[in-house]
């Protein structure tokens, strides 16, 4: 930010983890923020268009977890009130491998399990409550508004879509376009990681004394 730019208003594109996480920072730093999402963000820890991959598993790691906390005291504790699950990465944790079973001993370094739309919603509703921050739904940004040179963003083209719930999204190489309508090149070089992921929920009824609260395999071909 130019030391001769007053700081008043930040705009964040996109209501997803990183964009709340990218406003409560600007929070700190401007006296106004904005988000703009383009689904209709659901009120509790539920699914929704634009985070297909939610289903999954997913954990948070120990830094993560430490970062939210200092951004959002006292969340660690609401997610694990709402059903997250607070673990050791190796006491608790059965490690499955071609080798055989892990070793498993208190390491001290504590996980936390959940869905991505219980994470997700932990934070949305602690910047939703915060007075600095206002997160704006429905809105599809079309386009983004250069200054006279071509080297500076001053704003954004906008298209209202009231109780949108997902459809077509524009996609990354559409949003790497858009500085060629300015005159400029974007990024170049795609590539492809053939990543792929599979979840399966278990139910472990033949063996419900065990003390393990996750299970981490070999990949599935």
């Amino acid at each position: 930010m130019s030391d001769r730019t007053p700081a008043r208003h930040a705009v964040v594109i996109g209501g997803s983890m990183g964009g709340l996480l990218a406003a409560r920072v600007l929070a700190d730093r401007y006296d106004r923020v904005t988000v703009l999402e383009r689904d209709k963000l659901p009120a509790g820890p539920d699914p929704r268009k634009g985070t297909p991959q939610a289903r999954h598993i997913h954990v948070l790691l120990t830094a993560g977890r430490r970062a939210l906390e200092r951004l959002f005291p006292g969340l660690v504790r609401d997610l694990v009130a709402a059903g997250a699950e607070d673990y050791d990465a190796v006491a608790d944790v059965e490690w499955l491998s071609p080798a055989g079973r892990g070793v498993r001993f208190p390491s001290g370094i504590r996980l936390l399990g959940a869905s991505r739309d219980l994470i997700e919603w932990g934070v949305r509703t602690r910047v939703a409550a915060d007075g600095r921050i206002r997160v704006r739904t429905g809105v599809d940004v079309s386009g983004l508004r250069l200054d006279p040179t071509g080297s500076r963003v001053i704003g954004l083209n906008l298209e209202d879509r009231p109780g949108l719930q997902g459809g077509r999204r524009p996609s990354t190489r559409t949003w790497w376009s858009m500085p060629r309508a300015a005159g400029r090149e974007p990024p170049s070089g795609w590539r492809s990681t053939a990543t792929r992921h599979k979840t399966e929920h278990l139910n472990d009824e033949e063996n419900p004394d065990l003390d393990r609260k996750a299970y981490l395999g070999p990949k599935c071909q």
